[in-house]
Parts: structure tokens; C-alpha cells; sequence
């Protein structure tokens, strides 16, 4: 006769464990993180020797928007067999929670057992005659465990390890032998232990550098490029910038060759190599909104970078009373000494340049890029490259200003300057209108008080400027792309550019 055959559904019971309320959502994406069981297992019974109480054997972790979760087996589920695995681990599936049900499993009910039986069952293989008492059964597990040195893993474990980001085969290799399991109190005392925290003096030395240059960095380690010890800093109190890394592989790569690497070949390997956007998977969480901003805007999900925005934005009046007379102030001996006018442009550009290198405001130098099957990932780019829009005649122009990670207010000033020769000269090459990152529109230079800009496409910001007002108020607002972030780091730029503008705009000087 054959046996009776059901599936791991989401019951009632399982949606209250996995966290959902329909006062949140009804359409969720759940990503199965990782299987316990493997097909074949028996789902038996844990007793907490505390408590007493009977739980189910843990079969999956999983997740969600709601965070992690484990399941473990309960009801009719204790004593089945796992026949089939029908979602594998890393996939990703949308469900309603409302009519679909959520099917990682299908099971063989073998019999129907007691909790005692059950929890007897789920140490002992399902090849074993059931004639074999409970006590034998669990003497002749632990022998077998004995036997193959073999170490399990709990649950809690992972999730510590991988919330640390600790290799658990490092954890096993730092245990005294005859260790049969690995629990969270073993991770947590790894995470302590001067093993680890010699790790962590290392990767100090890294941290004394942009958000974008510290990423090139762990990049370059990671594949044996370069170690941290070869670079030499250059920058104001030993900061690590983006041309100390490329020096230190291009020496590196001397090393290793006889042939003299050219100039050529470094400033192309330096784009093509070093300064390639960081690719960032999402959080489940962070997809599902996207896809849920995504069929809000316009139900379209075409595969490419920056495309069918769906847009939000947010501004503030900004007090420039203190900007206005530090230009006053400035202007005359700013153009003799350099030979330029001195423009509020330069102020603005330089604001938003300070602000995208804090590494809490960095997401908003970033764009959303959908892939295949509605997935999706976000791209950090690893320059700021800050576009100027620019009126002409022949229609609106975004030159861009490259590499203001590492630029000075007056070198900013001076490009902005000769893009602006070249505008008027009609001499301005296509090649100085690619690659922006982040837009920054003064509008307040055609007459416009109130300004609503639109995120161009691969970017996910915007600012615009108004104009300033007989008060000395100026109207600021923020577009951003909703995909690749909520409105938190918007709001905490506008608040910083905010306390910048009003309170010591004498401080971009010294950038």
C-alpha cells in the first residue's frame, strides 16, 4: 500500500511562527535560506531538558521581510518523511498568504505516531526496524555520532555565524577535539577570542579610508591582488585614497611580471578593474518593496540599470543669509587668486560632494538595476561623479565633474568653470556627459523658487536649488528613487545640507 503523501504548507499555525499579520501584507517574498533536513530525513521531536516541553525538529530556515525564521516540524508533521525538496536553498518565491500555500517540502507520513514515538523516531535512521527500543535507538545514534566524529551544527549557531559573518569551519578548527557539536555559546566565545580579534586589528587598518575606497580594498584582498600592508597612504592623517590602491597593484603587478607595465595600461586597468560599480543583492525585504514601488509606478520591470523610476521626493526652505555673505566676502579675492568667479554652483556641488562621502549617506550614489524573473540588485558606484545640469539653447546639458570623492572645493570650482567655458563655446565633448552618479540642478539660475526635479535614469537621486529669495530663504528639494532605499538617508542628507548651508558654510572651503 502506498503511502500517504502531503505537503509543509503554511497552516495557520506556521503564518503565526513565520511572523505575517494581514494588517501588514498578504503578498510576501520568502527566500529559502538554508534545508536541515535533506530528502529522506525523518522530521522527529526536540525535548527542552529545561521545560519538559516537545517542539519540532527544526526543518528550514527562511526569509522574509519579517527577518529570519525557523521552521520546525509540528502536528501530523513529526514522524513524516521528506520524499522531495520542491524549493531548494537560494531561490526566492512570491506567495499569498491568503490563497497560495507555501510548499518547500513534500512528505511521506510513514504512520501516524505519538509525540514520545516521534521524538524517539527523529534520531534514528528510516533503514532501522521499528522493533529497535527508544533507548537503543538513541544509544546507537550516539555511537554512530562517535563513531564518525561527526559535528553538528544548531541552528542558532548559523544565524550567529552569519550574522558576524565568522566561518563556521573556523570555529569547528579553534574547538578541542572530541567536540561533537558546535551551539551559539561556541560562536559567540569564537567571536571573543583573540583568533578573532586579531582578524579585526587587520581589517582596522582598512577602515581609514572612504566607504568606496575600503570596498576596492576588501575587493582587491579577497582575490589576491593586493594586502592592505602594501598600500602606502597619502592622504591628510593617513587616510587611504583611490590612488594609493591603484599604485599598490600596479606595483604589485610589476612584481609578479617582467614586463614593464605602461602608463596606458594603467589608467585602463584603474577604470576598467578598480572603479567598477559594487554589485549589492538585496534583502528580501528590500525586493519585495521594490517590487511593490515597481507595480505602484508602473507595473513595468524591464531588465536594465536606473529605468521606470518610480519617483518620491521631499524639500525644505533652507536659511542662506550666513552663504550669501560669505560669497560677498570671498569673491573678489577668490577670482584673483584664481581667476574665476566665484558661484554659488560651486557651493551646492561641493555640499553634495562632502555629503555622498559619509558612508551613511553613500546609498544615495547608487542606482536600482532590475535583472530576469523580477529580480533585482542594487549598483554602488565607487566614484562621485556629480552632473551639473546647465541651460543652452539647444536644449538642457548634464556635464559631469568626476571623482569629487577626491576633489578640493576650488578644483571642483575650476571645472565647473570650464565646463561652463565650454557650454558657451559649444565645445563641450560627449565624453564630459557620461558616467554621472548624482544630479545637482540649480534652478534657481533660470528664476525658479520652487523647483520639482526627476531622477534622470541610472541615478537615484536628485537635488534641485531654488532661487533665493528676498528673505534669504531657498527652496531645496530631493527626488530619490525608492527602490534601492526607504526616506531615511534623503531626509538625513536635506538635514545635514540644511545645518551646512545655515549654520558654517565656510567649512566646504576646506574640503
Amino acid at each position: 500500500m502506498m503511502a500517504e503523501k502531503t505537503y509543509l504548507d503554511i497552516d495557520t499555525q506556521t503564518k503565526i511562527r513565520l511572523g505575517f499579520y494581514k494588517d501588514i501584507t498578504d503578498v510576501v517574498d520568502i527566500a529559502v535560506v538554508e534545508w536541515f533536513k535533506k530528502e529522506g530525513d525523518i522530521i522527529g521531536a526536540i525535548e527542552d531538558p529545561d521545560t519538559g516541553n516537545i517542539t519540532g525538529d527544526p526543518i528550514l530556515r527562511i526569509n522574509s521581510a519579517k527577518g529570519k525564521k525557523v521552521i520546525e516540524g509540528i502536528g501530523d508533521e513529526i514522524g513524516a518523511r521528506i520524499s522531495k525538496i520542491l524549493i531548494p536553498a537560494g531561490e526566492i518565491v512570491t506567495i499569498d498568504i491568503r490563497e497560495e500555500p507555501f510548499r518547500p517540502a513534500e512528505l511521506e507520513l510513514v504512520r501516524k505516531t505519538s509525540v514520545q514515538e516521534s521524538k524517539d523516531k527523529s534520531i534514528v535512521s528510516p533503514k532501522e526496524p521499528d522493533s529497535i527500543s527508544g533507548n537503543e535507538k538513541t544509544k546507537a545514534a550516539k555511537n554512530r555520532a562517535e563513531n564518525t566524529n561527526a559535528i553538528r551544527i544548531s541552528p542558532l549557531a548559523r544565524a550567529v555565524a552569519e550574522e558576524h559573518g565568522i566561518s563556521l569551519e573556523d570555529v569547528i578548527s579553534s574547538m578541542q577535539n572530541g567536540a561533537t557539536e558546535v551551539t551559539k555559546e561556541d560562536v559567540e566565545a569564537y567571536q571573543r577570542s583573540p583568533i578573532k580579534s586579531g582578524t579585526d586589528k587587520r581589517d582596522a587598518l582598512e577602515l581609514n579610508a572612504s566607504p568606496y575606497v575600503k570596498g576596492k580594498i576588501k575587493a582587491l584582498e579577497k582575490e589576491g591582488v593586493l594586502t592592505v600592508q602594501n598600500i602606502i597612504p597619502t592622504g591628510p592623517d593617513a587616510v587611504i585614497r583611490m590612488a594609493d590602491v591603484d599604485r599598490a597593484v600596479m606595483q604589485a603587478k610589476e612584481e609578479k611580471s617582467d614586463i614593464v607595465v605602461s602608463k596606458t595600461d594603467s589608467v585602463s586597468m584603474s577604470e576598467d578593474a578598480l572603479y567598477a560599480p559594487i554589485i549589492e543583492e538585496p534583502s528580501v525585504r528590500r525586493l519585495t518593496i521594490a517590487r511593490s514601488q515597481q507595480r505602484a509606478w508602473s507595473n513595468r520591470y524591464d531588465v536594465g540599470r536606473g529605468i521606470n523610476i518610480p519617483m518620491a521626493s521631499g524639500g525644505r526652505d533652507i536659511d542662506v543669509t550666513n552663504l550669501i555673505a560669505l560669497r560677498e566676502k570671498l569673491k573678489h579675492s577668490f577670482a584673483e587668486e584664481h581667476g574665476i568667479k566665484l558661484r554659488y554652483d560651486h557651493f551646492f556641488l561641493a555640499a553634495a560632494a562632502k555629503l555622498l562621502r559619509r558612508k551613511e549617506l553613500s546609498s544615495l550614489n547608487s542606482c536600482w538595476e532590475w535583472l530576469e524573473n523580477k529580480r533585482g540588485q542594487i549598483v554602488r558606484f565607487c566614484h562621485i561623479n556629480l552632473a551639473l545640469a546647465v541651460d543652452h539653447p539647444e536644449g538642457l546639458l548634464v556635464p559631469v565633474i568626476r571623482r569629487c570623492e577626491e576633489k578640493s572645493f576650488v578644483a571642483i570650482a575650476k571645472e565647473t568653470e570650464e565646463i561652463l567655458v565650454d557650454v558657451q563655446n559649444n565645445t563641450l565633448q560627449l565624453e564630459r556627459m557620461e558616467g554621472r552618479t548624482f544630479t545637482v540642478n540649480n534652478t534657481g539660475a533660470l528664476g525658479v523658487e520652487y523647483p520639482h526635479p526627476v531622477v534622470p535614469e541610472g541615478n537615484a537621486a536628485i537635488i534641485a536649488f531654488g532661487r533665493i529669495r528676498k528673505n534669504g530663504l531657498m527652496y531645496v528639494e530631493i527626488a530619490f528613487d525608492h527602490r534601492p532605499f526607504d526616506a531615511g538617508p534623503p531626509e538625513r542628507f536635506m538635514t545635514e545640507l540644511k545645518k551646512i548651508l545655515e549654520e558654517c558654510p565656510e567649512q566646504l572651503l576646506y574640503m
